[in-house]
């Protein structure tokens, strides 16, 4: 059997790899900066004491990147101290640019999905609670990072909610971010718990 293909046949099959080829160049260079996956940094690579997280910077070993902290699943009042340094090397990044840097939780049985802003347990279809229900008793956890004079990159801190418990037994909490930054950062400053960039005075969107 012959089979025959015509000039729209051809432009059909241009356009579908045309647009397979803009989809995968938006999942690796997406809206707002290009970054290779290969940048981004996780547990695996990391060393965890007091509750921080560091990996050593991939295109600098004398310098640390802080990728995370973990939560103890009850604290309400929490200070991170990120120090100037960690194992003889500067720590200059809070959380890393392509990723953000995250706050643990002890288990990952409920969580909180920002891309619907729901609550939701493993293996269930449907989310077990919507945060902005205001019958959903919700808890603050302030959260306080002190950093040195060497960071000289704040990314994006999230998540914004914790949970904990199940669909029967859930404890939902709201993150509140504090910023207290060293006098002598050349970078940032901190006013009112919020950073700031020395350079415009413009505060940095940390969520």
């Amino acid at each position: 059997m012959l089979i025959t293909t015509t000039r729209s046949d051809h432009l059909c099959g241009m356009k579908k790899i045309s647009i397979l080829c803009i989809l995968i160049f938006t999942l690796i260079f997406p809206a707002g900066g290009c970054f290779d996956l290969k940048d981004a940094y996780t547990l695996a690579d990391a060393t965890t004491v007091d509750d921080i997280s560091y990996c050593i910077k991939k295109d600098n070993d004398s310098e640390s990147v802080v990728i995370c902290s973990w939560w103890d699943g009850e604290a309400t009042e929490i200070v991170y101290e990120i120090p100037d340094t960690f194992e003889g090397r500067d720590v200059v990044w809070l959380g890393d640019k392509a990723s953000g840097f995250d706050i643990r939780q002890p288990s990952e049985y409920v969580f909180y999905d920002p891309d619907d802003g729901m609550i939701h347990q493993r293996y269930e279809d449907e989310p077990i609670a919507d945060v902005s229900d205001e019958s959903l008793e919700i808890t603050d956890i302030n959260v306080t990072f002190v950093l040195g004079e060497n960071i000289e990159y704040i990314g994006t801190v999230g998540p914004s909610y914790l949970a904990t418990g199940d669909k029967e037994d859930l404890s939902v909490y709201r993150v509140n971010l504090f910023f207290e930054i060293s006098d002598d950062n050349p970078v940032y400053y901190s006013r009112d718990g919020v950073p700031y960039l020395r350079s415009n005075d413009e505060p940095v969107c940390t969520t």
